[in-house]
């Protein structure tokens, strides 16, 4: 609540200005709700700490404090490593440093979700999306629906966003849908029938949801994620995030619709 709501009936009595009586007792009731919401707030805290003091024993404030000194640590080298391939993307494109300015309102969010990401290939995303953000000359457009997308990416969805924007059949351009059944280690032929992996298709739904792909129709009128197109603001995000000034990322190498590096079916390499 505001400060200058207490202060207003405050000063309005002392100058012998009529106050309502209904207007005292609001604002009676709001200070009443706010110190209840700090309260609760302090509880919660002491809950939390209690918490951590049983998982790891030893006292309270020790626990904590070495808690929160980890985390600190944590996000601290994660603030480093984004400033890093944040210049050496820029290094790589010769892309002049910051000299265009984002909005807080874009810039606040993608920097804060950019520190607390841990994977390298998401953090990646976001050093990007700042660089084509931060470039005078780009024709990539970096809009804030973008770092809230990414917020809820996880590798997965990431690896195959790119397998389908590099897929044969031909997404964005073409109205072709891309085959899942095989993803995100190969390119399932014309003539193949099935859906993917259980993990895959979950993956697949979220950006679905998301909004970067659309599922196929089926013949009962419902949709499948056996086959997917890339939607218009998928390509959009896809190019922000992962190319600069627009030039499109080099495609994945594919020998026989398979590529050298297979991947597990949560993103990870496979030896």
């Amino acid at each position: 609540m505001p400060i200058g709501a207490l202060v207003l009936p405050l000063q309005n009595a002392e100058s012998g200005a009529h106050v309502g009586g209904s207007e005292i007792e609001e604002n009676a009731k709001a200070v009443q709700e706010a110190a209840k919401a700090a309260g609760k707030a302090i509880d919660l805290a002491d809950n939390f700490g209690g918490f951590l003091s049983k998982i790891f024993g030893g006292p309270l404030e020790q626990v904590s404090g070495i808690v929160e000194d980890k985390l600190m640590a944590h996000r601290a080298v994660r603030r480093l490593r984004l400033v890093q391939r944040y210049n050496e993307i820029c290094s790589e494109m010769n892309l002049p440093l910051g000299t265009k300015q984002v909005s807080l309102k874009f810039g606040v969010p993608l920097i804060t979700a950019a520190t607390l990401e841990d994977d390298d290939t998401l953090q990646d995303m976001y050093a990007r999306l700042l660089a084509n953000a931060t470039n005078p000359n780009g024709t990539v457009q970096a809009r804030r629906a973008f770092v809230t997308i990414l917020q809820d990416f996880g590798p997965l969805e990431a690896l195959l966003m790119d397998r389908i924007y590099h897929a044969p059949s031909g997404p964005p351009d073409s109205p072709n849908g891309v085959r899942t059944s095989k993803l995100p280690e190969a390119y399932a032929q014309d003539d193949t029938t099935g859906r993917p992996t259980a993990e895959v298709e979950l993956a697949l739904w979220n950006l679905t949801r998301l909004g970067c792909v659309e599922p196929a129709g089926t013949w009962g009128g419902g949709s499948t994620v056996a086959m997917v197109t890339m939607t218009e603001l998928g390509r959009a995000f896809i190019e922000a995030c992962t190319t600069v000034s627009g030039r499109a990322a080099p495609a994945p190498s594919n020998e026989d619709a398979s590529w050298s590096v297979k991947w597990t079916s949560n993103g990870e390499k496979l030896a």
